[in-house]
């Protein structure tokens, strides 16, 4: 580094010969490197000023040490316990130099630490600066070699881009060309519009996790994710993507994790999917999808599978052969019936529907395909599955048949007008129901009868006007019951009190939190309202 003045010594004269070859050692290393320390001296008033970069002020506090340089460049340094180094730098304002010269200066020195730590990586977090020119940066140059800390040359792993500030920023390559260490890349940058079919060229092999989110970026070049074989997460949500082809992820066979959440995308290939069957999670909510594509039923590692609030308007009945997916988010879809061919009916989405109409019953009206693609949703092994927010009528009684292992069902704010007495028979392990704000008029007594597991009921905004006496026969731990705002009156609940005994002798050891009320509990909740 230019004006960098070396400074070493050598003063272990005492001591057993395998401390004093061990020290010397290191004086060597420290000796031979190319960035020394930073050498600053200290100003009362403001902190150290650096002889090497006077333009710079040091300040310590906290175990953390703070550069500030021309009062708008702000980077600090501070160490994780036994495990890494970590760097950020924050562009306040115009600077004469580039932040990024500030910047190399801190990377490649050298810093006291207690003998005893052996630190593994570094860590970089740049927010709000323009990107460095390439003959002033010693990092993310050409001829960086990815190394920093002085003679510790440990490999920078992590690198945050942060620029919610910036007007405008391109990236180009020679921006982290140099980093021959990287392994994970954020880029959040929200004025950030296009991306250069080579930004990644020279890093891609090497990474494992990858985020650009929250820019404005609508299309992503073809060759841009290529020679990805290490990749395990990628994250593209909160951009404006429309469309991915089937080659976009054709070199992630490691991939594990994908997001693709609040995009814009109204179509994904078909065969998207079938390079990447390591898939554990996928996030497609909150775009403009109508369907699922094809290739998602291959994914046999599938775990949890998010594709709420899109336009989606029928399950593929391939997900059966998903037996490891325990976690669906279809809610805020346009699902009329569930997994079943939907060629008799036509959509009605934005139909509000009047006192005396309905939808068609889907289970009398429609007739199971032999198709592959369109078997029974029940046979898929949930455990946690998210309909509500779509068009749902009414419920054929082996929707969710043979689905014994899941937990939690939400089916609330359909169109739902009548629940079949068997529909959940064969769901023992239900604990959590949710059905409200439905046109439920009537509750079989012997809806509940299997679901001796439930503990939270919720049935309310609904228009159901009377209750069995037997309907809570055989839900001993149900201690959160949810059912106001319907048209009971109240007559039909003089039976209420002689369950109330048994109710409260089951929920005797179990907490549940009053609604609206924090860290306050009741051994039992009912909610009722009455016409």
């Amino acid at each position: 580094m230019p004006g960098a003045r070396k400074r070493c010594s050598s003063n272990a004269t005492e001591g057993p010969r395998y401390v004093y070859i061990v020290i010397t050692l290191l004086t060597l290393i420290g000796c031979s490197a190319k960035k020394l320390a930073i050498d600053c001296e200290e100003d009362k008033t403001m902190g150290y000023h650096c002889k090497d970069e006077p333009r710079c002020i040091r300040v310590i506090t906290n175990k953390i040490a703070k550069f500030f340089c021309e009062d708008n460049v702000l980077i600090r340094r501070w160490t994780e316990e036994s495990t890494s180094v970590g760097y950020e730098m924050k562009c306040l304002g115009e600077t004469d130099v580039d932040p990024y010269h500030y910047l190399s200066i801190i990377l490649f020195a050298n810093f006291s630490v207690p003998s005893h730590r052996l630190y593994r990586f570094a860590t970089l977090m740049v927010h709000n600066c323009s990107a460095p020119s390439s003959n002033q940066s010693e990092l993310l140059g050409i001829g960086s070699t990815g190394f920093v800390g002085g003679w510790r040359q440990l490999p920078l792993e992590y690198l945050t881009i942060y620029c919610k500030q910036s007007e405008s920023l391109h990236l180009s390559k020679n921006y982290w060309s140099g980093l021959k260490t990287l392994k994970a890349l954020r880029v959040i940058c929200p004025k950030m519009s296009e991306m250069d079919e080579d930004l990644l060229s020279g890093i891609s092999k090497r990474l494992q996790y990858l985020q650009i989110k929250d820019t404005d970026i609508q299309y992503i070049p073809e060759g841009s994710f290529s020679d990805m074989e290490k990749m395990e997460v990628l994250d593209l949500q909160g951009n404006k993507l429309r469309s991915l082809t089937r080659s976009f992820l054709s070199s992630m066979r490691n991939l594990e994790k994908l997001n693709l959440g609040k995009n814009e995308i109204e179509i994904l290939d078909d065969d998207i999917f079938l390079e990447t069957e390591n898939l554990t999670s996928l996030e497609l909510e909150k775009n403009s999808l109508t369907a699922l594509p094809t290739s998602v039923c291959i994914l046999s590692k599938l775990l949890f599978l998010n594709a709420e609030y899109n336009r989606i308007s029928f399950i593929p009945g391939c997900l059966y052969s998903l037996h490891k997916l325990f976690t669906i988010h279809l809610n805020g879809n346009r699902l009329i019936t569930l997994g079943l061919e939907t060629e008799s009916i036509t959509p009605t989405y934005n139909k509000v529907l009047s006192a005396d109409e309905t939808f068609p019953n889907s289970s009398s009206t429609l007739k199971p395909s032999g198709n592959f693609n369109y078997a029974p949703i029940g046979l898929s092994p949930f455990e946690y599955l998210r309909l509500d927010n779509n068009y749902l009528s009414l419920l054929p009684y082996e929707a969710f048949y043979r689905m014994d292992g899941y937990k939690f069902l939400n089916i609330s704010s359909n169109k739902i007008t009548h629940l079949p007495e068997n529909i959940f028979s064969q769901n023992k392990n239900l604990t959590v129901l949710l059905a409200s704000n439905n046109l439920l008029t009537h509750i079989p007594a012997r809806l509940l009868r299997n679901n001796t597991r439930l503990e939270k009921l919720d049935m309310s905004h609904n228009l159901i006007e009377a209750l069995d006496l037997d309907f809570f026969t055989n839900s001993t731990p149900l201690c959160d019951i949810r059912i106001n705002d319907n048209r009971f009156v109240i007559s039909e609940f003089s039976w209420l009190s002689r369950v109330e005994y048994n109710w409260l002798k089951s929920c005797r050891d179990q907490k549940v939190p009053k609604f609206g009320e924090r860290n306050r509990y009741y051994k039992i909740q009912v909610f009722i309202s009455f016409f």
